[in-house]
């Protein structure tokens, strides 16, 4: 199915009349749209040739493994090189590589008049997702994300975010959208999974999520 907002908002109001419901949603490429940059990937802009070619390294080993601590362990490492070469001066610049879907943003603006709860939860940068919500006017939620200090034990990746979410959905329904396969995982037992899928991962993405979009920009 192509993304449509009356499409998506239409299955996300049928699953929102449990009484308990909450929704969480991943961040980049699910919010943001795939033209976009990764909030932790566009750095590389940025940040000097050094810094880029030390990261790039990190991401071919992230590619290279699929064991969960080896990749939390890496993604560590992300953060901490992005620590020494951080540049908060250009967050409004880096902000700019970033698209909210214009569906999506009338989604949460559905959310907040309807007092429907939602958590966004990302293995990204929490100083530039905030930014980039706060210029698209986007105020009333709950982010979980990376610091740049991030200790190892609290470091979120794209696969053990259910870890962080257990305490916030306790006896409630939760509705999970995200784009990446681990992103179905993010509530065990929840009531429905969107994905948000393009064309190249269309099938692969629907082995995992109940229903999928695809997210043509």
């Amino acid at each position: 199915m192509n993304l449509n907002k009356d499409l998506i908002k239409n299955v996300i109001k049928k699953y929102c009349k449990a009484e308990n419901v909450i929704v969480v949603m991943d961040f980049d490429h699910t919010i943001t749209t795939f033209s976009s940059s990764t909030s932790i990937g566009v750095y590389s802009y940025y940040l000097g040739k050094e810094y880029k070619k030390r990261k790039d390294l990190i991401d071919r080993l992230v590619t290279k493994y699929d064991n969960k601590l080896i990749v939390k362990y890496l993604w560590k490492k992300k953060f901490e090189l992005l620590k020494k070469y951080y540049n908060q001066d250009l967050l409004m610049k880096i902000s700019e590589n970033f698209e909210i879907r214009r569906e999506f943003k009338e989604i949460i603006e559905y959310f907040i008049k309807h007092k429907i709860n939602f958590i966004i939860c990302s293995s990204g940068h929490k100083k530039l997702i905030d930014i980039i919500l706060k210029n698209n006017k986007i105020l009333n939620y709950k982010l979980l994300a990376n610091e740049t200090n991030t200790w190892f034990c609290d470091i979120i990746t794209p696969y053990n975010k259910s870890k962080f979410l257990k305490k916030y959905i306790l006896k409630k329904d939760a509705i999970v959208v995200g784009d990446h396969i681990g992103d179905s995982n993010m509530i065990k037992n929840c009531i429905v999974s969107i994905g948000i899928a393009n064309k190249m991962n269309y099938a692969k993405l629907k082995q995992y999520f109940d229903y999928v979009f695809i997210g043509e920009e």
